[in-house]
């Protein structure tokens, strides 16, 4: 029998996570922002509508399955999403007008190398990663997990690519030679070494 302590922070989580998730699709989408050419928007559609139903789904699945939680994983689930949460609030802010749900291409596009895309080229995809994985953990949601990892990683991984070509192709040197200076996913770590006389 589930936790009736956690079973209301989780049902207050969920409110919360719907509320946050609804007004911040509101609020890009009405935001102040270049309009430009967009590239694959059925991504966009695809990732929002896979993420509710993620999201519903993991709901559903942690009053159906009824398992004994596991407080570990449903914590760590709690850090995951707060981090992909505030993580992509700040490539949010990065971006500013430049901002798009869309892989959005504008005229005399720039290239923003500032806050976390200072340190990856996709923050905002790995924290989009991130937030959805906590969704599924914090419930102990496998099935939804497994749903996450089948059907929404493959996607986040093909926009990024897609991202990618079309800004090799609207910005040529500039992007090669940012590829060479940021990774893809992760943060380059440095490594110290001394030489070897």
């Amino acid at each position: 029998m589930n936790n009736i302590y956690f079973t209301i922070f989780y049902i207050i989580f969920f409110a919360v996570t719907f509320h946050i998730r609804s007004t911040i699709r509101k609020k890009t989408l009405k935001s102040e922002k270049l309009k430009g050419k967009v590239i694959a928007k059925w991504t966009s559609k695809y990732i929002f509508y896979v993420y509710l139903i993620i999201l519903f789904g993991s709901f559903i699945e942690y009053f159906v399955a009824k398992r004994n939680m596991n407080l570990f994983v449903s914590c760590a689930g709690i850090m995951l999403y707060s981090i992909g949460l505030f993580g992509r609030q700040w490539a949010f802010n990065s971006l500013g007008k430049y901002w798009s749900v869309d892989i959005e291409i504008r005229d005399n596009h720039e290239l923003i190398k500032n806050g976390p895309y200072k340190y990856m080229r996709h923050p905002n995809n790995v924290f989009h990663l991130l937030e959805v994985l906590g969704i599924t953990l914090i419930p102990n949601s496998y099935y939804f997990l497994t749903i996450f990892l089948i059907t929404y990683f493959p996607i986040i991984i093909l926009r990024s690519i897609i991202e990618e070509k079309a800004m090799l192709e609207t910005l040529k040197e500039k992007y090669i030679s940012y590829k060479q200076e940021v990774n893809r996913f992760f943060p380059k770590i440095a490594i110290a070494r001394k030489d070897v006389e």
